[in-house]
């Protein structure tokens, strides 16, 4: 006997929308009256706005309600509209179709894959040009509902993360190769590296086994639901590598400034 459904929360409500690929579905287990409890009080949404080009707040600004067939009270079908809170030109919208017991996203403006594939752009100082696309194409397999297609982008971005190390580690000095062909399985190669990579990759070798065990054994259903989690996981390590790199630009520009104060007091 299956469990039986749980009300959807206004949290939920609000990763659905944020998050939800199109034509996924949300639960809705007393049917309109779950989900006009929902619509009663829309939940704000964090979004990457495309036309401020940065992080934003959309407050919810209007939502039509729509019959078709006309009369007979079957699919009812919601146009919402939220609003940037630095520019209320700036809109996000959403078209929602709520049959029976459930809830689905079959529009979204701008496009899911479009807001996270811009939020991205940050990665592009860490990334090859190559990468940065094959984890955006990743973000849009998975806004149109390709599981595993879309792990395996992510899988080949991590890789790269790995290789880019060996390559940079190889040329020096002190590395040790003979060690290194010894080593059969990534975990081991990245405890090898551990000095050389972000620490949360470190912290979480595992997670390569984790994306290739969803890529060959589990269903497109569950592989989506596996994406944001796997996402996550790589923009962590893309993050840290980030914070290196403006770590490492700050210091070259302080010690440039340093050494020009140094000739000016000279002089």
């Amino acid at each position: 006997m299956s469990a039986p459904l749980v009300e959807p929360t206004r949290d939920e409500f609000r990763k659905f929308l944020e998050e939800a690929a199109l034509y996924d579905k949300l639960p809705l287990p007393k049917g309109m009256s779950s989900l006009m409890r929902l619509l009663n009080q829309p939940p704000p949404l964090d979004a990457y706005c495309d036309v401020c080009e940065r992080p934003s707040t959309f407050g919810f600004h209007s939502n039509s309600v729509s019959v078709y067939p006309a009369g007979e009270l079957e699919n009812f079908y919601f146009d919402m509209t939220y609003k940037c809170s630095r520019d209320g030109d700036h809109v996000m919208g959403f078209y929602l179709r709520a049959h029976g017991v459930e809830l689905r996203k079959i529009g979204q403006y701008p496009a899911l894959a479009d807001i996270v594939a811009a939020g991205l752009s940050d990665y592009r100082k860490v990334l090859s040009k190559e990468h940065l696309s094959g984890l955006k194409k990743a973000v849009g397999l998975a806004a149109h509902g390709v599981g595993a297609g879309s792990l395996v982008y992510l899988r080949r971005v991590f890789e790269a993360l790995i290789k880019e190390t060996i390559d940079l580690a190889s040329v020096e000095p002190t590395w040790d190769q003979a060690a290194f062909d010894q080593l059969r399985y990534l975990d081991k190669k990245i405890e090898f590296l551990k000095d050389r990579l972000p620490g949360f990759l470190v912290e979480n070798k595992h997670f390569y086994g984790l994306m290739s065990a969803g890529i060959h054994n589990l269903s497109e259903q569950e592989c989506l639901h596996l994406f944001p989690i796997a996402l996550d996981g790589i923009c962590a390590i893309l993050d840290q590598k980030v914070d290196v790199q403006k770590s490492r630009e700050r210091e070259e520009s302080a010690k440039a400034n340093i050494n020009a104060l140094a000739h000016l007091i000279k002089a």
